[in-house]
């Protein structure tokens, strides 16, 4: 939260706050540590990776509190208490520290879209890359971003250029 109060107002600190933790209420529900699946192997390749993050996991579900229904921000609390972390993949961060911050994770996955997989994530941003090139680094960002969209859509099949590829003409464009 400090880095809120050395660049807005106090009374935008507080509003902001104060809106945080209404969304953080909605999105709250009291959870015990052992109430916490972990995630099985279930046929993965590499065992002695599977077997380290289940390690990990308890390791962060031991050092997890359990809250009370009583102190329902004390999980806000803390996030916001703890020092500001620079990372480099965020959807591994949120997936670390879900662990540990139940209802902000929740929170995460609605606002940053963050899905079950960092791999499905990775696969849908690394597609602009294939739009993002040198001879198209001219586009506005509302034009690249339309691109991005409208690709994912042809792909999932919501939009469908069969039709329009049947009735199709070639046009001149060179004017004379």
């Amino acid at each position: 939260m400090l880095c809120f109060e050395e660049k807005w107002g106090a009374v935008e600190c507080e509003a902001a706050k104060d809106h945080l933790k209404q969304v953080f209420k909605a999105y709250y529900k009291p959870v015990s540590s052992q109430s916490v699946p972990l995630a099985s192997s279930g046929g993965s390749s590499s065992q002695t990776g599977s077997s380290a993050h289940d390690r990990f996991v308890c390791q962060q579900l031991a050092q997890t509190p359990s809250f009370s229904s009583l102190d329902v921000f004390h999980e806000l609390e803390e996030y916001l208490s703890t020092p500001v972390e620079v990372v480099s993949d965020i959807i591994t961060w949120w997936g670390i520290s879900s662990i540990k911050y139940p209802t902000l994770g929740a929170m995460a996955r609605d606002y940053l879209a963050i899905p079950g997989s960092s791999v499905l994530s990775e696969k849908a941003f690394s597609s602009s890359g294939h739009t993002d090139t040198q001879t198209c680094n001219s586009l506005g960002e509302g034009t690249f971003s339309a691109l991005q969209i409208a690709k994912d859509h042809y792909r999932k099949g919501i939009i469908n250029g069969g039709k329009e590829a049947l009735t199709w003409e070639p046009k001149n464009w060179i004017m004379e």
